[in-house]
C-alpha cells in the first residue's frame, strides 16, 4: 500500500499554485483585449510570435532586433503591445518619435525594474542608469560637469597618448598579418582612456591584463547571452557565486583607487583644485562642497559610507558602459568604412583638410588644439550613421503610470500596467523616418528639409533624449573622433570572417548580446598599413 499522506500534502500545495497561475494567466491575457499588436493567443499570448522571430535569427542575435521584425512581419503601427508573461512584463512598444518624446522628455517615466535586474549584478542596483527620481537627480548632479564637452576636450591629450599605443598595436598586427579580435583591442583602448579621464590613472590595459579590465569582462561573460536567459532567473549557485566574487574584486579595486585619491590631505587638495577635471575629482568637489559631507581638512571619505558606496557604483557604471559601447561602435565604423570606400575617401579628405596631409602631425595638433575635433563635421555624420545602423543600446525601458496615457492615431492607450519600451533600434531603422534604412549614407544628417533623406526631428536618438540621456555622449563622440583621426588615414581595416557562418540581413558581423550589442565573434579583423 502506498502512503496517501505525501500525495495529499503535494496536492494541497500544488492546487493553490495552479489556481493562482491560471488566475494570473487569465488576467494577463485579458489586459490585451482591444489593444494593437501581433496575433494574440488566448493562452500563450505573444510567446508564439516571439518564438517565430527568434527562430528566424541566429540564436545569439541581439533581441533588440525583435520589435522591428515584429512590426514588419505583421504590418503593425509604430505603437503596439506585447504579451510575454510569464517570461516578462507586459510591454508597450514605442517606435514613434513623438511618443518617445512624451515617454522620455515630457513625462520622463521612471526606469523599469528590468534595468536593475539585468544590470544589478554588473554595476549595482543603485547605478545612475537604474535609479529614479531624486536619487537619480542627485547622483547625476555629482558628475554632470565632468562629462560636459568642454571638460572632455581637456582630456584629448590623454586620449591621444592611449591611441598612440593602439596605433603601435595595429602596426604590429599589420606587419605580422594577424587576424585578431578587433573588439578586444578597442575595448582595451577605451578602458585605458576611461582610466585616465575618470581616475587620473594609467591602467595599461593594452599592454597588460589589468585586473579591473579582466574582472569586468569575466563578469560580463556570466550575464545572459541568449533571449530566454535574459528573462529567466539564474538558479545556478556556482554562477551566482562567481558573479558575487568578481563584483567584490571590482569593488575592492575601485575603492582602493578612490582611497588613494582622497584619503590623504594632498590628494584631497589635488582633487579640490579648481583646475582638476578628472571625473572622480569633479564628483568629489560637488559632493564635498555641496553640503553632502562634513567640510574640513580632517574629512576622509573612507569614514563616509554614502560617499564610498555611491562613488564605487557610479564608477563601475562609467567604466563598463563607457568602454563597452564605444569599443563596439569603433568596430562598426571600421567595418562600414571598409564596405563603402566612397565614404572612407571623404572622411580621409576631411582629416587632411583639418589636420594637414602629413598624418604624423595629427597627434601633436590634437594635443595643442583639441578644438580641431569640432571641425570634423563629416566624421560626426559618419559616427551618427554607424550608431543608427548598429546602436549599442537598443532603447529605454520605463514604468507605465496609471495617470498617463499616450495618444496614437487619435486613440488614447494606457501605459499602466505595462513596461513602456522606447525601441530606438527599431526607430533608427524605420523606413518612414530614415529613407533606405539599411543604406550607409552619412549625408542624410546634413540634408535639407526638402531632401527625401532628411532626418525628422527626434528620430535619431542613439544616446536617448531628455533628462535621462546618456551622460557620456560627449566623451563617446570625442574619443571616437580622436581614434579615427589617428588611425583612419594610416590603416585599412577589414572584417575577416572565415568559412560559412550565420548572417542577419546578409551581414555576417551582426550584433550579438553581451550586456550591450557587440559584433559577432568580436570582429575578427585584418589590418593593412597604408
Amino acid at each position: 500500500m502506498w502512503d496517501s499522506k505525501p500525495v495529499a500534502i503535494a496536492a494541497s500545495t500544488a492546487i493553490p499554485l495552479v489556481v493562482w497561475f491560471l488566475s494570473k494567466l487569465y488576467k494577463q491575457r485579458q489586459l490585451f483585449k482591444g489593444l494593437p499588436g501581433p496575433p494574440h493567443h488566448p493562452i500563450l499570448g505573444h510567446l508564439i510570435v516571439m518564438g517565430e522571430i527568434a527562430r528566424s535569427l541566429p540564436p545569439d542575435a541581439n533581441p533588440q532586433m525583435y520589435a522591428n521584425l515584429i512590426r514588419e512581419r505583421y504590418n503593425l503601427g509604430d505603437m503596439f503591445y506585447l504579451d510575454l508573461w510569464p517570461l516578462s512584463w507586459p510591454q508597450m512598444i514605442i517606435i514613434d518619435p513623438a511618443l518617445a518624446v512624451e515617454v522620455t522628455q515630457v513625462h520622463n517615466l521612471p526606469k523599469g525594474k528590468f534595468v536593475r535586474q539585468f544590470l544589478g549584478p554588473l554595476v549595482g542596483k543603485h547605478a545612475m542608469v537604474a535609479v529614479n527620481g531624486a536619487e537619480h537627480r542627485l547622483v547625476r548632479s555629482f558628475f554632470s560637469a565632468g562629462y560636459s564637452t568642454s571638460n572632455i576636450l581637456r582630456h584629448v591629450p590623454d586620449m591621444v597618448d592611449k591611441t598612440e599605443i593602439f596605433v603601435d598595436i595595429l602596426n604590429k598586427h599589420a606587419a605580422e598579418k594577424h587576424i585578431f579580435p578587433m573588439e578586444e583591442a578597442t575595448s582595451r583602448l577605451i578602458f585605458d582612456i576611461m582610466g585616465a579621464i575618470i581616475f587620473d590613472s594609467d591602467f595599461n590595459s593594452q599592454r597588460t591584463d589589468y585586473c579591473l579590465m579582466v574582472d569586468f569582462r569575466d563578469l560580463a561573460q556570466l550575464l545572459p547571452t541568449f533571449i530566454l536567459e535574459r528573462y529567466l532567473s539564474d538558479l545556478n549557485p556556482f554562477r551566482q557565486y562567481q558573479r558575487w566574487k568578481l563584483a567584490q574584486s571590482i569593488n575592492a579595486e575601485i575603492e582602493r583607487m578612490l582611497r588613494d585619491r582622497f584619503n590623504s590631505k594632498s590628494g584631497r587638495q589635488r582633487s579640490l583644485a579648481k583646475q582638476s577635471s578628472h571625473i572622480v575629482d569633479v564628483g568629489y568637489k560637488t559632493y564635498f562642497k555641496g553640503g553632502f559631507a562634513e567640510k574640513g581638512d580632517d574629512f576622509t571619505p573612507e569614514l563616509d559610507k554614502v560617499f564610498m558606496d555611491t562613488f564605487i557604483t557610479q564608477c563601475k557604471t562609467f567604466l563598463f558602459a563607457g568602454h563597452d559601447s564605444s569599443s563596439s561602435t569603433i568596430c562598426y565604423v571600421y567595418h562600414l568604412l571598409s564596405k563603402h570606400p566612397e565614404v572612407l575617401s571623404k572622411l580621409r579628405a576631411e582629416h587632411d583638410e583639418v589636420f594637414g596631409e602629413n598624418v604624423s602631425d595629427a597627434p601633436r595638433l590634437l594635443r595643442e588644439q583639441p578644438a580641431l575635433l569640432q571641425k570634423l563635421d563629416y566624421t560626426m555624420s559618419v559616427i551618427k550613421e554607424v550608431l543608427r545602423i548598429y546602436p549599442p543600446i537598443g532603447g529605454s525601458y520605463r514604468y507605465g503610470d496609471p495617470n498617463i496615457s499616450l495618444t496614437y492615431n487619435g486613440t488614447s492607450y494606457p501605459t499602466n500596467p505595462f513596461a513602456v519600451y522606447v525601441v530606438d533600434h527599431a526607430m533608427l531603422r524605420h523606413p518612414g523616418l530614415f529613407k533606405d534604412p539599411l543604406r550607409f549614407y552619412p549625408e542624410r544628417y546634413t540634408a535639407a528639409a526638402s531632401d527625401p533623406y532628411f532626418v525628422p526631428k527626434d528620430a535619431w536618438r542613439a544616446f536617448e533624449k531628455g533628462p535621462r540621456n546618456c551622460i557620456g555622449e560627449a566623451m563617446a563622440v570625442v574619443q571616437i573622433k580622436v581614434i579615427l583621426a589617428l588611425t583612419v588615414r594610416s590603416f585599412d581595416v577589414q572584417a575577416a570572417y572565415e568559412g560559412v557562418g550565420p548572417v542577419v540581413a546578409g551581414e555576417r558581423m551582426y550584433q550579438t548580446l553581451h550586456v550591450t550589442a557587440k559584433p559577432k565573434d568580436s570582429m575578427p579583423a585584418r589590418v593593412v598599413a597604408r
